[in-house]
């Protein structure tokens, strides 16, 4: 008797909703400037900036388009698919500046990136504590003592915001007595105990002041964003590479990249984007740097943002998809999460079917220049919005390209996939035969909607079975009041696993969105609890759910092959009721004996 290995899945029979499913919901588009629906997206996406230019709203009223530039980069995998650049008439220079992709502005926060770049491509073990490379942070504990224990502080911890230390590494310490009241003598044990009197400018500054500062949080007890945490990964990657910070990031990244105008050195005020009023353009960060330090312009971030799409330039594959994960929960919000210098945003309100859609993100701010970079896994698509002006202007930003990026994006795939996948297959005629015998008929039909992701199966016989419905029972689906209580749908496997002219699809169990009457009702608590999980079944060793679709020359699939059924089925014009025997209770019974 084959072996049979059977996972029941228990939570549809209390969750009826459009929930998420692993993986994403379709081979991602290799979009380029000539790729059919290009001009589609680049439209919505001019229309989404000249609605900001001209009826952007900012709390207390309109923002100043004057005094505003900003540059902004939609990229694939390949190349910069779109591009839209504003130049403010008022800038901080005599003659004003006109934003190009090759326009300087500081980058702020991004750097962080930049910085965990360096770790995994240095291959440093995140999990070992920080005073390995920085043996300075080794500090005598005592039972009340509230100074921070770095020997229990990883550089992961570090990374993510979970180090549980201060803020920032430098401010205005000869400011605290008159700011806080301080006594003179308390103002001088501060400075004696290390806290510089401003900018932290010197390494020896750096690890001094985290020497002697007291903890927020014990170790990985919950995310509090930390500018200083990035400083020190930057004196880590100093010490372990025996150079200094900058020629590190130019020798892992920005060389191997071609990245030639990224730097840390302050370009040229004439290929710098200044604004008029106070802005952080000349400010120095020293030891700093690898926190929020660099320069850099649109087509470099657009080049950096590709090299972390698929296929992976640097990393290997595996360590740059972990990369792009979640780390830590942050501490508001249910939906956004602290990654390694990233800040995961999941939202579900982008796509007609409402699945979750990840933005791996990272922000910036510095005085004058709020930034933003945007990965979006799910097309393989990202963004880049750097700005010189108010800070208020990246919010109205972000959302209107978003939200014009993401449901256009989702609608080009189901476009491409509906012609591409979209039919009947069928067993193939026989040597002798011109059609194949009910008592073998074998098919499978598949159709793309807005209402799930992927290729939904709407029928599915094996040897004159209905077998999509015995699929579904396998995998645990109840008999549901309703008759369309759930869908089975192939979702797209890892890529690598798949070629030009193979892919690999898997099979998962969904519930049917609910009628849209019924979606207003409250939420009751655990119903939005839900873990779907693929390739859970199997027969004789081999996967139920996992499918090999083959695509031809031009770009059509033409073949499918069950690999836990063993049957091979061809593109072809069918009737898939015809297929099914008028008894199947024998033929089930058949089916249950031989499991």
């Amino acid at each position: 008797m084959r072996s049979f290995v059977l996972s029941i899945w228990c939570v549809l029979s209390t969750v009826e909703a459009v929930v998420g499913a692993p993986g994403p919901a379709f081979p991602a588009l290799n979009l380029g400037r000539g790729s059919p629906g290009i001009e589609k997206l680049q439209t919505r996406l001019d229309q989404a900036v000249g609605d900001v230019l001209s009826h952007g709203k900012v709390p207390g009223g309109s923002w100043d388009s004057s005094t505003t530039s900003f540059a902004l980069q939609v990229t694939s995998a390949t190349e910069t698919i779109w591009s839209s650049y504003h130049s403010a008439s008022k800038q901080g220079s005599d003659t004003p500046h006109v934003v190009t992709g090759d326009s300087f502005f500081r980058i702020a926060s991004i750097s962080k990136t930049f910085t965990v770049y360096a770790l995994l491509l240095e291959q440093l073990n995140l999990d070992e504590p920080v005073t390995k490379w920085l043996p300075e942070l080794k500090v005598p504990q005592t039972e009340d003592d509230v100074a921070i224990d770095w020997n229990s502080i990883s550089l992961r911890a570090l990374a993510s915001h979970q180090a549980g230390i201060y803020r920032d590494s430098s401010g205005p310490c000869f400011l605290w007595r008159e700011v806080l009241g301080l006594q003179p003598n308390w103002r001088d044990e501060l400075e004696q105990h290390g806290f510089p009197r401003s900018l932290v400018t010197i390494r020896l500054d750096l690890l001094r002041t985290a020497r002697h500062a007291a903890r927020v949080f014990l170790p990985n007890t919950q995310a509090t964003y930390s500018n200083a945490g990035f400083s020190l990964l930057g004196a880590v990657l100093e010490s372990a590479g025996g150079k200094p910070y900058n020629a590190i990031i130019n020798s892992s990244i920005l060389q191997p990249l071609q990245m030639q105008k990224t730097t840390a050195r302050k370009p040229d005020d004439s290929e710098g984007v200044i604004p008029a009023y106070h802005n952080d353009w000349y400010k120095p960060f020293d030891a700093d740097t690898a926190t929020a330090g660099l320069y850099s312009t649109p087509n470099d971030l657009a080049i950096y943002l590709r090299s972390m799409l698929y296929p992976a330039t640097l990393l290997p594959q595996a360590r740059l998809n972990a990369w792009m994960k979640p780390a830590t929960w942050t501490s508001s919000g249910s939906t956004t999460a602290y990654g390694l210098s990233w800040e995961i945003y999941r939202t579900t309100s982008l796509t007609p079917d409402q699945r979750p859609i990840d933005l791996v993100t990272k922000g910036g701010l510095l005085n004058g220049y709020p930034s933003l970079i945007v990965l979006i896994p799910e097309f393989q698509l990202a963004l880049v919005i750097l700005i010189a002006g108010a800070p208020e202007v990246l919010d109205l930003l972000r959302r209107s390209i978003i939200a014009a990026l993401v449901p256009v994006a989702d609608e080009l795939l189901r476009e491409e996939a509906s012609k591409r996948y979209t039919g009947c297959y069928t067993l193939p005629a026989s040597m002798d035969d011109t059609t194949a015998s009910k008592s073998s008929a074998s098919s499978i039909e598949l159709a793309v909607d807005n209402q799930g992701p992927g290729l939904r199966i709407t029928s599915w016989i094996s040897l004159g079975t209905d077998f999509l419905t015995t699929y579904a029972r396998l995998q645990g689906a109840p008999a549901s009041k309703r008759p369309d209580g759930w869908q089975v749908r192939l979702l797209p496997s890892d890529p690598v696993m798949s070629t030009s002219t193979t892919e690999i699809w898997r099979a998962v169990l969904l519930p049917s969105p609910l009628p849209e009457h019924d979606q207003k009702q409250a939420p009751v608590l655990w119903d939005d609890y839900y873990a779907t999980d693929v390739d859970d079944l199997s027969y004789a060793g081999r996967s139920l759910g996992e499918f090999r679709i083959t695509i031809n020359e031009k770009g059509q699939a033409v073949k499918i092959y069950s690999v836990g059924l063993r049957t091979l089925l061809l593109s072809s014009q069918c009737n898939p009721a015809e297929h099914v025997h008028a008894d199947t209770g024998k033929e089930k019974a058949s089916w249950k004996s031989e499991l």
